[in-house]
């Protein structure tokens, strides 16, 4: 079962319109022709890790959310 956080952040990306490549979304935040925006789900938080070095507060900012959404990277 997926935590709210998870869907929450999956959702936003969705509604963006976001490709998905197994566990990696494109990220919001760059050009990303190859999905580069690792999101985990990790119990009560989620873990986003962009391998391209895009900060999680710009990430999340892009999405339209917040840290309250029990976002977090790693």
């Amino acid at each position: 079962m997926t935590s709210a956080a998870y869907r929450e952040v999956v959702g936003a990306l969705s509604q963006r319109g976001s490709r998905r490549k197994g566990t990696d979304w494109q990220c919001p935040t760059h050009i990303d022709d190859d999905p580069s925006l690792s999101v985990t789900d990790a119990g009560d938080t989620v873990l986003l890790h962009c391998h391209a070095g895009c900060e999680t507060d710009d990430v999340l900012r892009a999405l339209g959310l917040s840290w309250t959404e029990s976002a977090a990277s790693c």
